[in-house]
């Protein structure tokens, strides 16, 4: 159970840092839409966050087993978090 337990925290983790990666050049305007689908960002680092956050992404919507994995990890997560009543 513990390494279910590591493993689904671990997804979770990837997930949310490829949705930070792959959002945060847009929001802090490093990164624009270019015509025809290009997306140009001010700086190659930039442009490897949004990549990678892209690649990320797109293998948890289209693979599934990091998104499920990822689901594990919140349901870990609240159930570790949620404060239990002692009787």
């Amino acid at each position: 159970m513990l390494v279910l337990r590591v493993a689904c925290y671990a997804a979770l983790a990837t997930m949310v840092f490829g949705g930070v990666a792959l959002f945060a050049p847009f929001v802090f305007d490093l990164c624009r839409n270019a015509s025809g689908g290009v997306v140009k960002c001010t700086d190659p680092t930039y442009r490897w966050f949004f990549e990678t956050g892209f690649v990320i992404v797109m293998m948890g919507i289209f693979t599934g087993l990091p998104g499920l994995l990822a689901l594990g990890g919140v349901a870990f997560a609240v159930r570790d978090l949620w404060p239990r009543r002692s009787q």
